[in-house]
């Protein structure tokens, strides 16, 4: 009797499946069910930006000078180092003026001080002789006695005092110094010219510190959390990097139905506003198979090899990627077909290669 058209044998190419090698002139063994837990990658693309970015401003006015190293787009400074200076020789010599009337205030009121104070007088007369001009004023001393709290505020003294202590803070804002080691990417003055307070200066940008801004489809969001790695990549670049989920946005954007999710990423190699892509390694999930995309039918069910026959499998689809599939659903050891076959039938009969 002639063979049955629905048997498989050797002349007629089986069922393609994604398992075993085989000999060269068929597809591929039936896919053995390995049920397992899973981590769900998730894949997601955005550009890169530097953790911290800046934009300076003038708090003072005055003649921009020159420095050892200039402020222009690309140089790179250390924290605390100077990038910007005003000149500030005026603002000094006010400064200076002030706490030499000061000076003169202490002395004068020394000598009241020791006649109606004597407890107070050694504490005083030790802040005064130590009282430079062109250092930062010390701390008044601890003044408990009330009587001689009233007595100072009186004469003037704790007024002075604060008012050169505000000079000195807007003496220190003649000169710019970097607040993280970082790098200039926008420079709008140079040296000689004019600075007005208020005036933007230019940007400045940490380097080998990112941030990874990522929109996530809602329907990836439950497989992601705080903590997850990634590994991260660049389009036309060299190398692979790790990062790690510090952020999620609780609010969704209603024109791409997605949810920004932030990662640090760490590389000498990165700059800021490179597109990159990124593979989270996302949220693990029990008694789950991964199978190609292309098995899935009508996105409800399988095909599995039963009894030397096809049969249908119900499945639930966990996730979807680009290229494969992960279900719920199908029993260990079940042998599931992983080619799409035409006319495919229930209980039509099929055998395996290696029977």
């Amino acid at each position: 009797a002639p063979p049955s058209p629905h048997a498989i044998d050797a002349s007629i190419p089986p069922l393609r499946c994604c398992c075993c090698s085989l000999s060269p002139s068929c597809y591929g063994p039936p896919l053995v069910c390995a049920v397992s837990a899973l981590f769900i990658p998730i894949v997601a693309t955005g550009r890169l930006s530097s953790i911290n970015k800046i934009e300076l401003f003038a708090e003072v006015g005055g003649i921009m000078q020159a420095t050892s190293k200039a402020f222009k787009v690309g140089n790179s400074f250390s924290k605390g180092d100077i990038i910007i200076a005003i000149d500030a020789e005026e603002a000094r010599l006010a400064l200076y003026a002030a706490k030499s009337s000061f000076l003169n205030l202490l002395t004068s009121s020394l000598a009241d001080i020791k006649a109606d104070f004597p407890d107070a007088f050694d504490k005083w007369k030790s802040y005064l002789d130590n009282f430079s001009i062109e250092k930062d004023i010390p701390n008044l001393p601890e003044t408990k006695n009330e009587k001689i709290k009233y007595f100072l505020s009186n004469r003037q003294i704790f007024t002075q005092y604060y008012n050169i202590k505000n000079s000195e803070v807007r003496l220190s804002k003649y000169n710019l110094r970097a607040p993280f080691s970082g790098t200039v990417t926008a420079s709008m003055v140079e040296p000689g010219t004019y600075i007005r307070p208020g005036q933007k200066l230019g940007d400045f940008a940490s380097t080998g510190t990112y941030e990874l801004e990522l929109s996530v489809s809602i329907d990836d969001i439950p497989f992601v959390n705080i903590g997850d790695v990634a590994k991260v990549t660049g389009q036309n670049m060299k190398g692979e990097w790790t990062g790690r989920i510090v952020r999620i946005a609780k609010n969704i954007d209603p024109n791409s139905q997605t949810v920004k999710v932030y990662l640090n990423v760490t590389g000498n190699d990165l700059k800021d506003g490179l597109y990159m892509k990124a593979v989270i390694e996302g949220k693990t999930i029990s008694d789950v198979v991964k199978i190609p995309r292309k098995a899935i039918v009508n996105n409800e069910f399988v095909y599995i090899v039963k009894d030397s026959s096809m049969n249908k499998s119900p499945v639930d689809i966990v996730k979807f990627t680009e290229y494969d599939a992960y279900i719920q659903g199908v029993e260990p050891n079940e042998l599931i077909i992983t080619d799409a076959i035409v006319d495919a039938e229930v209980g039509m009969k099929v055998r395996t290669i290696n029977q």
